[in-house]
């Protein structure tokens, strides 16, 4: 072979594994974030529920309010939003629900997703 075939086929090479090992780096630091992240989301799915009062003073002084248990006692409207989704591979809805605590505060509460069958038995 020639010395710049030599070369040539050095230095792509050489290209080739730095861009792989600068990826396997980035992999490694992706899996220490997401670590992070679910012993987080694992404290706060075991952490005590908190008023919904208490979880929006949070929001509103700027903390993480996300994956906070709620606790709250109030009234659901007697009619939902529905969104179309699938279910189950299928058609469905999703079923919005305006909540409406003792305290005053109202929220959009997400209740799931249904059938077609079952929206099409809900009164309108």
């Amino acid at each position: 072979m020639k010395r710049t075939s030599l070369f040539w086929l050095f230095f792509w090479s050489a290209l080739g594994l730095s861009i792989l090992c600068g990826l396997g780096i980035w992999q490694l630091v992706r899996l220490a974030e997401k670590r992070e992240y679910l012993a987080e989301l694992d404290q706060r799915i075991a952490a005590p529920p908190v008023s919904l009062a208490e979880a929006l003073r949070r929001s509103q002084a700027g903390e993480d309010a996300e994956f906070l248990k709620l606790s709250a006692t109030g009234k659901f409207a007697p009619a939902s939003l529905y969104k179309q989704a699938t279910f189950k591979g299928g058609p469905g809805w999703q079923v919005l629900t305006l909540f409406t605590s003792d305290d005053g505060i109202a929220v959009l509460v997400d209740r799931g997703t249904i059938p077609e069958a079952l929206r099409q038995a809900q009164p309108q």
